[in-house]
């Protein structure tokens, strides 16, 4: 399926934010100005913030809120295919959601030992990670391929909540790429401001890339390992059916913004296209 922009209406849109990107001030990357990095999240975004961090590099991080467009910015993005993005985040807070906090043996919740820290200490404090709502919508569903199936189930009830939850604007599910990036529009008002974007799928290649840009001083090649401990074990295969609808599901959402991205040479169109076209591609590092 091709998501090139054809339409006449979309191409004077996007005339229009052109003429809008001529008129903003242009900076490049300067070493002097913090890195502004766009953490998208199960995009392996926690690992690469805590490296940066014990390696003393500025890095302003928005996650959970959208960035701002900034005159003088070096936005840093890392991606992943949307729909092992989807995967991984509605296992993310299903884990979070049901965990067994007796696991942690009187120890501080941490990355060592749970995957998001401050839910499971909401959790130990009031009794639940997230708000009521979130969480019974969690429990409809026993895996993303149950909820991603639902979308176009025969069964009205399951269906509506299956939209609700991956509607529902608290949690990764539905902020994704799209999101993040105004479903593209980001993207066009400040492709001069992209500093770099990586991808899960080149997850050593890309931070190695990265760190050559940022002419930082290593003697070693980086080799990111898994951060976030109790990894889920819950299910990560979807069918054709799960597929297909979370790929329609962030049509004019994800996949819109990653052509942006491609368009402007932010990404390879092979990515892109691997994206698309639904390639099982492997990745070298697991968020």
């Amino acid at each position: 399926m091709n998501y090139r922009i054809k339409s006449s209406i979309k191409n004077s849109l996007r005339q229009v934010s052109l003429q809008l990107i001529n008129s903003l001030h242009k900076k490049s990357a300067d070493q002097s100005f913090p890195f502004n990095f766009i953490h998208v999240g199960k995009c392996g975004g926690t690992s690469i913030v805590e490296f940066y961090k014990s390696k003393g590099y500025p890095l302003q991080q928005y996650h959970l809120r959208k960035p701002p467009i900034l005159e003088q910015a070096n936005y840093i993005l890392w991606i992943r295919d949307p729909i092992k993005r989807f995967v991984s985040a509605f296992n993310h807070s299903k884990t979070i959601a049901t965990f067994d906090i007796s696991l942690l043996n009187g120890e501080k919740p941490s990355l060592a030992n749970c995957q998001a820290p401050q839910r499971i200490q909401w959790k130990i404090n009031s009794g639940s990670a997230y708000p009521a709502e979130y969480e019974a919508l969690l429990q409809r569903f026993e895996s993303a391929n149950q909820l991603a199936e639902a979308l176009t189930g025969v069964d009205a009830t399951q269906k509506k909540l299956a939209k609700q939850l991956m509607t529902y604007p608290l949690e990764h599910i539905f902020k994704g790429i799209g999101w993040y990036l105004d479903n593209g529009r980001f993207v066009d008002l400040n492709r001069n401001r992209f500093f770099f974007c990586g991808s899960i799928e080149h997850m050593n290649t890309d931070i190695n890339l990265l760190f050559n840009k940022m002419k930082v001083d290593t003697e070693f090649k980086v080799d990111f390992k898994q951060l976030r401990k109790n990894k889920s074990s819950l299910p990560s295969t979807l069918s054709e059916k799960a597929r297909k609808n979370i790929h329609s599901f962030y049509k004019y959402t994800d996949y819109l913004a990653l052509e942006r991205l491609a368009n402007y040479g932010i990404i390879s169109d092979q990515l892109l296209d691997l994206y698309i076209n639904n390639v099982d591609a492997p990745e070298t590092y697991q968020p």
